[in-house]
């Protein structure tokens, strides 16, 4: 388009020749030939030259080169679309601010809920092998799902002052938090628990040990071919020498590694107790004071009494009287309780200490430190029979026949008979 100045104007007035006043009058819309007098009645139209442009107005007109006929919209749609481009920059960088916030925000609530977790109903079975590293264990824990994340658990590990973790089995809820974990590894193994009390035969810890969904035939073999340091030559079995006291089984582990341990336990209380270490009441060997111990675990059922039982089997002994402990004879007809008759007490185990002289070949149970400390220290007194008199357990000692007679007839009246 061509711009058109107020000189142009003036000339296109003023011009000579159709043409010019054609525009002239095209332009000002009157339609009629230019006529120097109007007329009457009508007003006369200014036709004065427009005075020339100044420099202000060229200046004003190079600033602005759109013509005088555009709209202001249309002018300032350049300065629009600069402002669009540099909007849409600030949109892009806020929306990128956002999305890093976002992400932040993000990673630190996942951070947050592993940590703590959000533990489910379900559980998951984690085995500690012995001497198994930090490494493999977290690697266990985050494959059954205890923890949300291996990595984050082995670095919140590292930063924590924690207990030590006992191998064995754990059942442990799933996506638990870390200090719950942590909590639940360093109050031990709470799987497979075997809890062998004191008074259990080799038998009665197999049927347990079997319950558990171990092998109580390969107890038993093992029972018969690890040996115990007091075990005598002549002696194939470990009644007696398995320890009390609970026991943590690792799935998949042999039958012979859980009867070690309980032997290794043995054998330590016992040389704490003292057994080993010096003379044993009324001459016996080492492994005969584990015999009365048993003895004591099975007769005595409050430990004040212990010390005076093992007095009166010494007195027995020493008296060369047979024993007539009722638990030798339970034992030989695989019992642990229950009243005897008198075919009972005629039964010819070498146990039945009514039918024989002396202890019984073996152990008839595994005692506790308690009743080992016994047998090594037996109260001072002349007894030589015991009856139960009280519904706690507690027995009467007399060191005559009629005062056993005396004190039965009191535990019939007491309804202990």
């Amino acid at each position: 388009m061509t711009e058109t100045s107020g000189d142009d104007t003036g000339s296109a007035l003023e011009g000579e020749g159709p043409g010019a006043g054609s525009m002239a009058a095209t332009s000002r819309g009157a339609g009629a030939p230019r006529d120097p007098t109007p007329p009457l009645g009508t007003p006369a139209l200014r036709t004065e030259r427009a005075p020339a442009s100044t420099a202000d107005d060229r200046r004003a007109a190079a600033a602005d080169p759109a013509p005088s006929g555009r709209s202001p919209q249309a002018r300032h749609r350049p300065r629009h679309r600069i402002g669009r481009h540099s909007r849409r920059r600030r949109a892009v960088a806020l929306l990128g601010l956002a999305a890093v916030l976002v992400g932040v925000g993000g990673l630190a609530w996942w951070v947050r809920r592993v940590v703590e977790g959000v533990p489910d109903r379900s559980t998951a079975v984690v085995v500690v092998p012995p001497g198994g590293s930090l490494t493999s264990m977290v690697a266990s824990l985050a494959r059954a799902g205890v923890v949300g994340s291996g990595t984050l658990f082995h670095l919140w590990l590292l930063t924590q002052h924690g207990g030590v973790i006992q191998p064995g089995a754990y059942r442990l809820r799933r996506d638990e938090g870390f200090a719950a974990a942590v909590r639940a590894l360093e109050a031990g193994p709470n799987l497979d628990r075997l809890v062998v009390p004191p008074g259990f035969t080799v038998a009665e810890i197999a049927a347990r040990y079997g319950a558990l969904g171990f092998s109580r035939v390969a107890f038993l073999r093992a029972a018969t071919e690890v040996r115990a340091p007091l075990e005598p030559p002549d002696v194939h079995t470990l009644e007696g020498l398995l320890a009390p006291g609970t026991y943590q089984l690792v799935p998949g582990e042999p039958a012979q590694r859980a009867v070690e341990g309980m032997v290794a336990r043995f054998d330590e209380e016992a040389r704490a107790a003292g057994i080993g270490s010096g003379p044993a009441p009324a001459g016996l060997d080492p492994y005969q004071v584990v015999v009365v111990a048993s003895l004591i675990e099975r007769e005595a059922r409050l430990a004040a009494d212990r010390p005076k039982v093992a007095r009166v089997v010494y007195n027995r002994l020493a008296d060369h009287m047979r024993l007539q402990v009722d638990a030798t004879v339970l034992y030989a007809e695989h019992r642990s309780a229950g009243p005897l008759t008198r075919a009972d007490l005629e039964t010819p185990s070498p146990y039945n200490t009514y039918v024989h002289a002396g202890l019984p070949p073996t152990p008839i149970c595994s005692p506790s430190v308690a009743s080992l400390v016994a047998a090594l220290h037996p109260a001072p007194g002349d007894w030589l029979y015991y009856v139960v008199v009280s519904r706690d357990g507690a027995e009467a000692f007399s060191a005559t026949y009629a005062g056993q007679q005396a004190n039965i007839a009191l535990a019939e009246r007491r309804g202990l008979g």
